[in-house]
């Protein structure tokens, strides 16, 4: 039996469901949504991981992530 995932408990990962409220939260813009992010995930633009099947931003990534997005990152 495997261990359960716990992506959703690590600090260092952001759910792309939760994508739009970070980087909203990040750059004091208004929020991308989720169908944009989730295409950008599927395109391979969007700096993201699998896990369980699920999509998650590294923390890390977040700036380039709001690029991405249209989003102004803060200085």
């Amino acid at each position: 039996m495997t261990a359960p995932i716990r992506a959703f408990e690590d600090p260092n990962l952001v759910p792309l469901s939760m994508l739009s409220q970070r980087l909203a939260a990040l750059t004091g813009g208004p929020p991308p949504g989720y169908p944009r992010a989730l295409t950008a995930a599927q395109s391979g633009t969007l700096p993201v991981v699998r896990v369980g099947g699920r999509w998650f931003v590294p923390t890390s990534e977040l700036p380039k992530a709001a690029a991405v997005l249209g989003m102004n990152s803060p200085a």
